[in-house]
């Protein structure tokens, strides 16, 4: 179960657009107040918060059922509503920390024309729609990529073990949790 917790919690950070220090760094000179101000708006016409938890919501299901098919544990109904209200919680409680660490990388990573675009998109008609569709979206994708896990997870190891040299032979096999 701490394995499958953990995909949970990887997936969560995923789903939020990601810009590391040293990119925004490399950028050169802060961000300008406008920047950062179209960010925000960005942040706020995107509603991260709900955003974050239905996308999050709309996955768990297929999440916790390839979960259980790599390891072969199993979870009641109950202890699934419950590690699901956990991940939906601890995403809510998250999202304004996040969007704080996030918002000036953003700034810092996207010309202001670029972030004021986003802004203006995802705060017209169309944008909030695309918003309000997401959740059921990120549930269908994941539903349909569930299939597809489990072959992706085999060629990336073989890659790497290609790459690297690995002996598959005295490599750990996976225990359930």
């Amino acid at each position: 179960m701490n394995r499958t917790i953990s995909a949970l919690l990887c997936a969560a950070a995923i789903l939020q657009p990601v810009t590391s220090t040293a990119v925004a760094a490399e950028k050169g000179p802060a961000p300008s107040a406008r920047a950062l101000d179209c960010a925000q708006r960005y942040s706020d016409a995107m509603n991260m918060k709900a955003t974050l938890v239905g996308m999050i919501n709309g996955m768990l299901p297929a999440m916790i059922e390839q979960e259980r098919r790599r390891t072969g544990a199993t979870l009641t109904a109950e202890q699934k509503r419950l590690m699901s209200e956990a991940v939906t919680e601890g995403v809510a409680d998250m999202v304004p920390e996040m969007m704080e660490t996030i918002t000036p990388l953003m700034a810092a990573s996207f010309t202001e024309s670029e972030l004021c675009g986003l802004a203006d998109f995802y705060g017209s008609k169309d944008g909030q729609s695309i918003v309000a569709k997401m959740p059921a979206f990120s549930a269908s994708s994941a539903a349909a990529m569930q299939g597809l896990i489990p072959r992706l997870q085999r060629d990336m190891e073989a890659r790497i073990c290609r790459k690297m040299g690995c002996d598959t032979t005295k490599k750990p096999s996976a225990q359930a949790s």
